[in-house]
């Protein structure tokens, strides 16, 4: 849903970070841990949400660094 939203710039990036991420997290904590508890999915065995989804209707602050002239954003 969220990434069709995104360039093709920002899912390149996206993806590396989660990558990372999931390599420290493996090498830290998880690779310590019994079989059944290491899993990095959406959902625990319990069927229970690991994921808070972000609220679209929140507001969003930008700090813009470079003038730009008159922009607009999506109103996706």
């Amino acid at each position: 849903m969220y990434k069709e939203r995104m360039s093709q710039n920002e899912l390149e990036y996206a993806k590396g970070f989660v990558s990372l991420e999931e390599k420290h997290m493996r090498r830290s904590f998880l690779d310590q841990l019994p079989p059944h508890l290491r899993g990095l999915d959406e959902t625990a065995g319990n069927g229970m949400n690991m994921v808070t989804k972000p609220n679209l209707d929140a507001a969003v602050f930008c700090r813009v660094r470079t003038n730009v002239g008159e922009f607009q954003f999506d109103t996706r």
